[in-house]
């Protein structure tokens, strides 16, 4: 049965701001390249703020909580790597998360915090840039974890990790493709009004 009172029951809106960093692997794919086809470079590391606004509909029944949520964000990821054998020469590719759509379950626990998990389905954009160019949009899971603290009437404060998996396939000519497949670990702080919170 749902809770009396409880504050984390009805709907909610936010914002969150934090840090994301992307390893990525990034391989080509151009016969023409001859022996530099199938090249690839590995642990490329990439970086920049996050940011978001979130509305979601939580219901609690007991300890658990169960609930859908969606949202948009800003920002983006960068990085930039020399290429071997060629002097001077660089690639460099930036990943733009945008919308996604998902769920969570959490526990509440007596002190007015909740701990929670979930997935979401998220769309981003992969952009190549140095020696070669072109962009496209791909989707890929985001998993998250995190808490929230009720710290005044309707507002919760919390702390979150969500981790995602992409892979991008950007055309950059004929007959040539660059393989991008990030993991975007994202940090951020979290502020959620509950306007019907007890």
């Amino acid at each position: 049965t749902a809770v009396k009172g409880s504050p984390w029951t009805g709907v909610y809106v936010g914002v969150g701001g934090g840090y994301q960093v992307a390893d990525t692997k990034l391989s080509l794919d151009a016969p023409a390249a001859g022996p530099f086809n199938g090249a690839y470079l590995d642990g490329l590391s990439g970086d920049g703020w996050a940011g978001d606004a979130r509305t979601g509909l939580d219901w609690q029944s007991g300890p658990f909580l169960i609930g859908i949520l969606g949202g948009y964000n800003i920002g983006e990821a960068e990085f930039e790597a020399g290429l071997p054998l060629i002097p001077g020469a660089t690639v460099s590719a930036t990943l733009t998360p945008t919308w996604y759509i998902g769920g969570r379950v959490g526990i509440a626990l007596p002190t007015k915090t909740l701990i929670y998990g979930g997935a979401a389905y998220q769309e981003a954009k992969g952009e190549l840039g140095g020696v070669f160019s072109g962009s496209t949009t791909e989707h890929g899971i985001m998993y998250l974890a995190g808490l929230e603290q009720v710290i005044a009437p309707n507002l919760t404060l919390g702390a979150e990790y969500s981790l995602a998996r992409y892979e991008f396939d950007v055309g950059c000519g004929a007959s040539c493709n660059v393989n991008i497949d990030p993991d975007v670990h994202v940090f951020k702080v979290r502020l959620n009004w509950r306007p019907f919170s007890k």
